[in-house]
């Protein structure tokens, strides 16, 4: 019985005269609207907007004549109205200013409360600023993080910025053109070393592209009024080496090397090319003590055959001729560039260069079978996500 009023509850019964389109529009260029938009427009009932002088402008280009209303989250009578005309069996399209709604955009109560009355929810996919200027920004997008439009103190943007760059990946947001020269004054104390690609009036007659760090910005920008629309991808790579700046040597390190160091090290060996050298260590390693069965037990299930492994003590040698020196824990990292400060720029915590956070791997040693086998799923996702970065970086 609770099966079936759950199922019965989650199910949609789509009603063509009862529905909310949601249809992305063009950020400038309206020779990216898509048939399918301007068919729902001229199909449905009323359109809900952010700017109803913006939407009848767009309606107007392509002859369309419909309802339109202005829509705002925080104002309830426009939703309320929105929803009563969904009620009474009516479609209804919403559109934001350009690009997706919902998306830093105003809609997603609409959208929440549609749900919520099993109304049938569509979408009709148009432009984003934010994916454009990823994709145009030339660094790599395989994950990335959207902020939308960050607090206006400084503090606090910068705050929040700067948590998302920890991951390694690149972070896309929306400025004001009036904050924009300020952001990057602070960008220059704050974020030195970080890259960003400023996107301004993307699709449209003046579209602009700037790249560099923040003094690089500056420059570029000049003493010119800036107007328009402003996206902003940064992207701070803080992997950078000596040399060519490839890692060809990479060195897990854990207490003891026989736990955690030794399963990353020999799970490294099955996935990392052959142009890649892995070794492990140990801070207080003995070479006297012996490889829980329980390691064994887990990598022969990935294929690895057992092994005979002694414990290595770390020492200078092995930190200086290691490209890349992978921790388990944030206490390891800091004992280790304490120990090894002229080496600091080459030593992390493994799940910060996978971009995963910063997140300890808790020692196995002395639990259960389960134990080490959820120890060693974790250590699999970081050694997977070090060997993306690893290939991004050798590019």
């Amino acid at each position: 019985m609770l099966s079936s009023d759950l199922k019965k509850k989650n199910t949609y019964n789509p009603n063509p005269n009862n529905m909310l389109i949601i249809v992305g529009t063009p950020l400038g260029n309206l020779k990216d609207i898509g048939a399918r938009a301007i068919d729902a427009f001229s199909s449905c009932d009323a359109i809900f907007c952010e700017d109803t002088r913006r939407t009848l402008a767009l309606l107007n280009n392509f002859s369309i004549s419909k309802k339109v209303f202005r829509y705002n989250d925080h104002i309830p009578k426009t939703l309320n109205c929105a929803m009563d005309m969904l009620k009474r069996s009516m479609k209804i399209c919403l559109v934001t200013d350009a690009g997706m709604p919902c998306i830093s955009d105003p809609g997603w109560k609409l959208v929440r409360s549609a749900i919520d009355e099993k109304i049938d929810v569509q979408v009709i996919p148009g432009p984003s600023a934010a994916i454009c200027a990823l994709s145009a920004s030339g660094f790599p997008c395989d994950n990335f993080t959207f902020l939308g439009f960050l607090p206006r103190s400084r503090g606090k943007l910068f705050k929040k910025l700067k948590n998302a760059l920890l991951t390694g990946y690149p972070v896309s947001f929306y400025e004001s053109p009036f904050r924009l020269k300020s952001f990057f004054e602070e960008a220059k104390k704050e974020l030195p070393s970080c890259q960003f690609v400023v996107a301004r009036e993307l699709t449209k007659t003046f579209e602009q592209w700037l790249r560099g760090n923040a003094n690089e910005i500056l420059s570029l920008l000049g003493e010119k009024e800036i107007k328009g629309e402003i996206t902003i991808v940064a992207w701070e790579n803080k992997y950078e080496l000596e040399d060519d700046g490839k890692i060809k040597k990479v060195l897990y390190v854990c207490s003891g090397n026989i736990c955690r160091s030794v399963m990353a090290h020999k799970y490294s060996e099955k996935i990392f090319p052959t142009n890649l050298s892995v070794s492990s260590a140990g801070l207080f390693a003995n070479e006297e003590n012996q490889i829980p069965q329980e390691v064994l037990k887990v990598l022969s299930k990935e294929g690895i055959e057992r092994f005979q492994y002694k414990p290595v003590q770390l020492s200078s040698k092995e930190v200086e001729e290691n490209d890349l020196i992978l921790c388990m824990t944030s206490r390891q990292t800091d004992i280790m560039k304490g120990f090894f400060p002229q080496y600091q720029d080459k030593i992390f915590q493994i799940s910060e260069f996978a971009g995963l956070g910063k997140a300890d791997i808790v020692d196995p040693w002395g639990k259960n079978e389960d134990f080490y086998a959820l120890t060693f799923k974790t250590i699999k996702n970081f050694v997977k996500g070090v060997l993306e970065r690893i290939l991004i970086k050798n590019i």
